[in-house]
């Protein structure tokens, strides 16, 4: 057992994530783990139309793709010799070290390029006039904000817990939707929040990677503390991870105020070895997403509601992952 009973009788679900994240040996989880202490788990289908245009479950819209390709960069910022050297992404060799068994460095640096390709079209792809990261409210949160509680996930590094070393992990960006009012005044309008994060491991398709885990209960207390977020019904998060051999995955997380019940929608993992594979579009989309409260608090974010209630269950995969 991967956790100890004090663990699985703690009453608020969240103290039970937290707890197994100070104090777990093990570097991955399964779903059968996560709900034994109370957290429901699924996938979802990120070429689902149904799925992504359902209000009630789908967290974050991802920008339409027919939008998105109307978004272009200009050719005059394109030939820019460092955006040109960002968008200049290496395709992998199936056959390479990379692809087949990469080390730590490399792993690093493939995550580094992936970002700078991405974040280089999130930045200035425009549509003739307003660029793309300047149509959507995502602003980064002031660290000091964040404080020191329960904060070991939300900041860059390593970690050894009861003698055991987990690989080093990078958090790149920690954001929420803001929005102007009548005076100009950029105001936070929810509390949604979306992180990018990295680690140096070789992400699992059936299992959970422990700073996934970690940044994402560490994301929700932090949210629940503060007494802004106190008056909406739940607290979504949207994490874009990053991970060995130029891999990645999409989760949208939910937690529930009231009951305290929260879920986690994983995607199937993302292969970025080809700029050209379709995996960097959907990103790239999720990048671009807007939370529900950019929409109309009392027709969205409140009709947001967890699926089912987590059973026990006998240890196997993530379902479609």
């Amino acid at each position: 057992m991967f956790y100890d009973k004090e663990v699985k009788e703690e009453p608020d679900r969240l103290h039970r994530v937290l707890r197994l994240i100070y104090t777990s040996k093990a570097p991955t989880f399964s779903k059968a783990d996560l709900e034994r202490i109370g957290v429901t788990t699924g996938s979802f289908d990120l070429w689902d139309a149904a799925f992504l245009s359902n209000d009630s479950k789908c967290f974050f819209k991802p920008f339409s793709k027919e939008e998105l390709h109307k978004w272009r960069i200009p050719a005059h910022v394109a030939g820019c010799s460092d955006i040109k050297k960002r968008l200049d992404l290496k395709e992998v060799d199936p056959n390479s070290s990379l692809a087949q068994n990469p080390s730590s460095s490399e792993i690093r640096q493939g995550i580094r390029d992936v970002l700078a390709y991405l974040n280089t079209h999130f930045t200035f792809r425009s549509n003739g006039i307003v660029p793309l990261c300047g149509e959507l409210g995502w602003s980064v949160i002031d660290p000091r904000m964040i404080g020191l509680q329960n904060t070991h996930f939300l900041f860059s590094g390593h970690g050894t817990q009861e003698e055991t070393h987990f690989l080093s992990w990078q958090v790149w960006s920690m954001q929420v939707w803001r929005e102007k009012n009548l005076a100009g005044v950029n105001f936070e309008t929810g509390p949604s929040v979306r992180m990018i994060i990295s680690t140096e491991a070789i992400g699992p398709c059936d299992r959970i990677v422990l700073h996934e885990l970690g940044a994402i209960a560490e994301c929700i207390s932090f949210r629940r503390r503060q007494q802004t977020s106190a008056t909406y019904p739940i607290v979504p998060v949207l994490l874009l991870s990053f991970f060995g051999r130029r891999n990645g995955r999409i989760i949208q997380a939910c937690y529930d105020m009231k009951t305290g019940r929260i879920e986690l929608l994983i995607s199937p993992i993302l292969s970025f070895l080809n700029k050209d594979d379709p995996d960097f579009d959907i990103f790239l989309r999720f990048m671009a997403s807007c939370p529900p409260e950019s929409c109309s608090l009392d027709q969205s974010l409140s009709r947001m509601s967890i699926s089912s209630p987590p059973t026990d269950i006998e240890p196997r995969s993530f379902q479609g992952i």
